[in-house]
């Protein structure tokens, strides 16, 4: 920020009594930090020494709220409706009047507040609502891309953008047929052509194809087999062998499928069982022999079955159990190295047994006798080495290292509080010794976790948490697609989400822990974007901290309305934002204590607003009263 004086003597005293004028100039690099987060400055300010000035930037004349909601799940949404459409109208906008600015003498003309206008608000459909299944991951061109399914059978992707995860809503296979096509199950994800294919089973019975063209996500309707009696119910998975897709599904008659491409065109085929006595019930997953399909199970009986591609025909092996009466139970799934599949089961003691072709079984026991593993996430191969990863019944994921013989465990624990509940999958980024595993799983809490590797560590990271750039590149995404209409001076984006996200500032601090919301600003095509961000404040995920100005503290008992605190919040940035909404530019603020609702943070007021309705929002600095005020009255020193 660039040093630069301003004398604000004279034009203060033009708005307000003379003796409540400041003397002298002030620099801007006595202001605090660019971005507001929401300071914890009420406990500590000495009102005696407020003293708010003005710094020569732009202040919001007609401000014009479109509310942005991050995905469906966010709270309160009419409710918040109401309040943005009433504060625009309401008490709020004459006593941020205080705050006009009077022509200056460099000839920049006045700026006067007045009432604003609410615009459209809009509800994102391309952040996930509650998650409820994992259908994989995979790798293209060095970035993973983790693919799930919500409650309401919409279809999303997960995947890194170079500097940060981004999310995309692939739909549901048929959203206009009656009713419409959803995603009912995943069968699995594969790369062909340098491109991702996700297959899912949909709503319908068929099998639905979603892949990138090179410009856009296409659904694919793949049907099923010819006879309307075949209805596929239990999916096993994907794969590509010479650069064609396969998937394979077994049927409620427990006759496996496979749709594949010809070249030209998609067919089915039935493999069907190993035998008359012997139905698979519990796939294992997919690999390649000798450069071809490889698919295995498991029978009714815990016995190992693999059928695979010959060279001539489709063939069904049986691969067996080991001696000693083990009994397998769980697949935990198939990896390839060297060219042969490695294969990792559980067995009815929760021992990780492992095989390949020629090597026999090999047991490789439980971490310890206290830990019982019991939900299989999946296997991966990173540099000829095969990784198993399973949760335990406490809801942390082990994973072993399979070392040829034997395999060393490692607990990567869990994050947090929340409960991996199994359904994951994983892929493989990086190449030579950089290469690593990205582990991604469902959370008992709706939301996708990654466990991966930093060269020093396993670590968690909730994907549905959100950084201040992601804010900004996703806002510039909308305006570029025209979702969100284009910014004007007037312009405020009140960027609200929903519970459960971590929202992480550009100075490091996150929501409930150290902030419950912020304005900011940034450059779209030339026009200055003033945005607010606003984490959801319920508890227990946010256990707020009243001195801090957001959410409550319920071992302390104050926990009011959620509703209140969110309003509250809400009011402060609105406030902030018409008075300050520049931060390269500043217009208002106090040198030490902040903007003028940092300094009366967390001092809640009921106030009627412009639909005739009562809200919380928070007092604010009048400079007419030289205090923290009610922003609900023309004269608010009364």
């Amino acid at each position: 920020m660039k040093s630069t004086s301003v004398c604000r003597s004279s034009l203060l005293a033009l708005s307000l009594a003379a003796t409540l004028a400041p003397s002298g100039c002030g620099s801007l690099d006595d202001l605090p930090p660019t971005e507001d987060v929401g300071r914890a400055v009420s406990a500590a300010v000495n009102y005696a020494d407020v003293n708010v000035l003005y710094w020569g930037g732009p202040v919001i004349e007609n401000i014009d709220v479109i509310p942005v909601y991050w995905s469906p799940n966010v709270q309160y949404q009419s409710n918040l409706n109401a309040f943005y459409k009433a504060i625009v109208t309401g008490s709020e906008m004459s006593f941020l009047g205080e705050y006009n600015v009077p022509s200056q003498e460099n000839g920049t003309p006045p700026q006067t507040i007045g009432n604003g206008t609410l615009g459209t608000p809009y509800v994102d459909p391309s952040n996930p609502p509650d998650l409820i299944a994992v259908i994989g991951a995979t790798t293209v061109g060095g970035r993973p891309y983790a693919f799930t399914r919500d409650s309401a059978g919409d279809l999303f992707s997960n995947y890194w953008d170079y500097s940060y995860w981004s999310w995309g809503n692939q739909g549901m296979p048929n959203p206009s047929a009656n009713p419409p096509v959803t995603v009912a199950q995943g069968v699995g994800v594969t790369i062909a052509n340098d491109n991702p294919y996700v297959f899912v089973l949909g709503s319908d019975g068929h099998l639905w194809q979603n892949y990138w063209n090179g410009s856009s996500w296409v659904w694919f309707d793949a049907n099923k087999p010819d006879d309307d009696s075949v209805s596929l119910n239990l999916p096993v998975g994907v794969t590509t062998v010479g650069g064609r897709p396969y998937a394979f599904i077994f049927d409620e008659d427990y006759n496996l499928w496979q749709n594949y491409w010809t070249g030209s065109s998609w067919v089915w085929y039935n493999a069907g069982k190993p035998n008359s006595n012997a139905y698979i019930t519990r796939p294992v997953g997919i690999t390649t022999l000798d450069g071809n399909p490889c698919v295995l199970g498991l029978d009714g009986y815990g016995h190992l079955w693999m059928n695979w591609w010959s060279g001539s025909s489709w063939m069904w092996l049986d691969w067996g159990e080991p001696n000693g009466g083990v009994v397998f139970t769980s697949p935990v799934g198939v990896t390839t190295v060297n060219g042969n599949p490695y294969v990792f089961i559980l067995d009815s003691d929760a021992n990780l047994w492992s095989s390949s072709p020629g090597e026999g079984w090999h047991n490789g026991g439980k971490p310890n006798s206290s830990v019982t593993l019991n939900r299989p996430v999946g296997v991966a191969a990173v540099n000829g080495i095969p990784y198993a990863f399973i949760r335990d019944s406490d809801g942390n994921l082990w994973q072993n290292l399979w070392q040829g013989s034997s395999g060393v465990w490692y607990n990567g624990g869990r994050p947090g509080d929340t409960y991996i509940n199994g359904s994951g999958g994983i892929t493989v980024a990086g190449d030579g010794p950089f290469a690593k595993p990205y582990v991604f799983i469902q959370g008992n809490d709706g939301h996708l976790w990654l466990n991966s590797y930093d060269n020093s560590n396993w670590q968690w990271s909730n994907q549905n948490d959100v950084t201040d750039a992601m804010v900004q590149v996703h806002l510039t995404w909308l305006f570029d697609n025209g979702l969100l209409p284009a910014p004007t001076n007037n312009s405020y984006y009140p960027v609200h989400f929903p519970p459960g996200v971590t929202i992480t500032a550009s100075d490091g601090s996150q929501s409930c822990v150290d902030f419950g919301g912020y304005h900011s600003s940034f450059q779209y095509a030339g026009q200055n974007v003033y945005y607010g961000v606003l984490p959801d404040l319920s508890p227990p995920a946010c256990n707020g901290d009243p001195s801090k100005g957001f959410g409550c503290d319920p071992n302390a008992g104050d926990c009011g309305s959620v509703l209140a605190d969110t309003t509250t919040a809400a009011s402060h940035e609105f406030a902030e934002t018409v008075t300050d909404p520049y931060a390269p530019n500043p217009a208002w603020d106090d040198a030490e204590y902040g903007e003028i609702g940092d300094i009366c943070n967390g001092q809640q007021v009921t106030v009627t607003l412009g639909d005739g309705n009562n809200y919380t929002v928070q007092q604010l600095w009048s400079l007419l009263c030289n205090a923290c005020k009610p922003p609900n009255s023309h004269d608010p020193c009364l």
